[in-house]
């Protein structure tokens, strides 16, 4: 069996039009396993690209948390560990997998800190109170 690289439909090899859209199969023949290999090409990149924009995102807003809004380095924390798990589910490492986790391992480290200096910052202002 082979695909169509015009509509993607599978068809017996020995036909010379692809039977759903008459294109001459001459010279647009793909068989199915490439047809495969690139559809898991294409997957791998957006979830590179989802991990990417989760990253950069919860980058934001561990620092928007540390320019003083409240909060915002959760948002951080919950982007970093999904930015993590698409670029590691991204099967096929490459330099944009490799920036991803990265960027997702320092949302998650810039989460940590946003929290321990709040603990702290919270701590000295209850024992100034006092």
């Amino acid at each position: 069996m082979i695909r169509c690289s015009n509509c993607g439909s599978q068809f017996d090899e020995n036909l010379k039009v692809c039977p759903h859209c008459k294109t001459s199969i001459q010279k647009d023949l793909m068989n199915a396993d490439e047809v495969n290999e690139q559809l898991r090409k294409d997957v791998n990149v957006k979830e590179i690209t989802n991990a990417l924009v989760m990253a950069i995102i919860g980058d934001l807003c561990i620092v928007v948390n540390f320019l003083g809004v409240p909060f915002v380095h959760i948002v951080g924390l919950v982007l970093g560990i999904m930015g993590l798990k698409f670029s590691s589910k991204a099967k096929k490492v490459n330099n944009q997998a490799m920036v991803a986790y990265v960027l997702s391992i320092i949302a998650i480290i810039g989460f940590c800190a946003a929290f321990v200096i709040g603990m702290i910052t919270g701590a000295l202002a209850a024992l100034s109170q006092f």
